[in-house]
């Protein structure tokens, strides 16, 4: 579950550049963004049941320090998507920005949740 956590920001950052369609890219970006929050959510229950969680391999490592920040990040990144979508709609609405800025916008914001 580790593993995958951490591939939904980066694999929603790599979509979002390829997405063509305004509505393709905020539909997708709330969906990666509600699913990683659901997740880290769930992983942090299971810290809290059951102890410290490994990935297979132990490579990664999830300790209830480490789950509750990361379902505080992820639930705040979940708000920052949702607020981003009203606000750079507006600023595309006023042709402030363009659609590649658009795009550009959502797939850092991804990256930037996945560090």
């Amino acid at each position: 579950m580790l593993s995958i956590i951490l591939a939904i920001p980066l694999s929603a950052a790599i979509i979002s550049f390829f997405l063509k369609e305004k509505r393709n890219i905020v539909i997708f970006n709330v969906a990666a963004q509600g699913a990683l929050m659901v997740l880290t959510i769930i992983s942090a229950v299971m810290v809290a049941r059951s102890g410290t969680l490994f990935s297979p391999g132990k490579l990664l490592m999830e300790d209830a320090l480490s789950a509750y920040l990361a379902a505080l990040i992820t639930c705040i990144g979940f708000a920052a998507t949702l607020y981003s979508v009203f606000y750079i709609s507006e600023e595309m609405r006023h042709q402030f920005i363009g659609m590649r800025r658009f795009r550009q916008y959502f797939a850092l914001l991804q990256l930037f949740i996945f560090t």
